[in-house]
C-alpha cells in the first residue's frame, strides 16, 4: 500500500510539473481570442517594481550613477528581448508594438531578484510578471508568469540573466497567445 501511495504522489508531481508555465488569474469565457491573429504589445511596465526586498527606488538609491544607468539599459534590453521572445513563439500571430485596434497585451514586471555570481557563491536571478489582455479597454485575460535564471560562470552578469529571463517570459506569453487563439491544450 505504501508503495502505491508513493507512486500516486510521484504521478501527481509529474502531472503538476507538466502543466502550463503560466497561472491564470482571469480568463474570459467563451474565449474571445479564438481564431484571432493580431495583438498589440504595449510597452513593458516596471511601475511599482520590487527589486529583491525593496521598492525599485530604494534599490537604486543604494547604487552609483553608473549602476543606475546600467539598470536602465538592462530594463530597455529586457523589453526588446521580451518582444523578440513573444514573436519567436507566437507562430502565425501578428505581434505589433503599435496600436492598431483589436487585442492589447500589457506586460508588467512586478518583481526582480537580480541575484549575483562571485565565484563559489551565487544566487539565481528571478523575474515575475503579470500580463493583462484587453479588448477595447475591457480586461479579458490576466496571467502571471515567472522565470529563474541560474547565476553561473556561463552567465555571471545580472544584465545577461535579466535579458535571458525576459526572453523566456516572452516565449511563455507567446505560447499562451497561441493556446488562446488556437483553442489547443497548452
Amino acid at each position: 500500500m505504501e508503495r502505491r501511495r508513493s507512486g500516486i504522489a510521484l504521478l501527481a508531481l509529474v502531472a503538476a510539473s507538466c502543466g502550463p508555465p503560466w497561472q491564470v488569474v482571469r480568463q474570459a469565457m467563451p474565449n474571445p481570442m479564438l481564431g484571432q491573429r493580431a495583438f498589440v504589445l504595449a510597452p513593458m511596465s516596471f511601475v511599482n517594481l520590487v527589486v529583491g526586498e525593496k521598492p525599485e527606488a530604494a534599490y537604486l538609491a543604494e547604487k552609483d550613477p553608473g549602476q543606475r544607468g546600467s539598470w536602465d539599459q538592462d530594463k530597455s534590453a529586457m523589453a526588446q528581448m521580451f518582444l523578440d521572445g513573444v514573436r519567436g513563439t507566437a507562430e502565425g500571430l501578428a505581434i505589433s508594438p503599435r496600436s492598431s485596434g483589436g487585442f492589447t497585451v500589457e506586460p508588467h514586471v512586478t518583481f526582480i531578484e537580480p541575484g549575483f555570481y562571485v565565484g563559489l557563491a551565487a544566487r539565481s536571478s528571478e523575474v515575475n510578471m503579470t500580463v493583462r489582455i484587453l479588448q477595447g479597454g475591457t480586461l479579458l485575460d490576466e496571467i502571471t508568469i515567472g522565470v529563474t535564471v541560474p547565476a553561473d560562470l556561463g552567465n555571471p552578469s545580472v544584465g545577461g540573466r535579466l535579458r535571458a529571463g525576459a526572453s523566456r517570459l516572452g516565449g511563455i506569453l507567446g505560447r499562451y497567445l497561441v493556446h488562446r487563439t488556437s483553442g489547443q491544450a497548452p
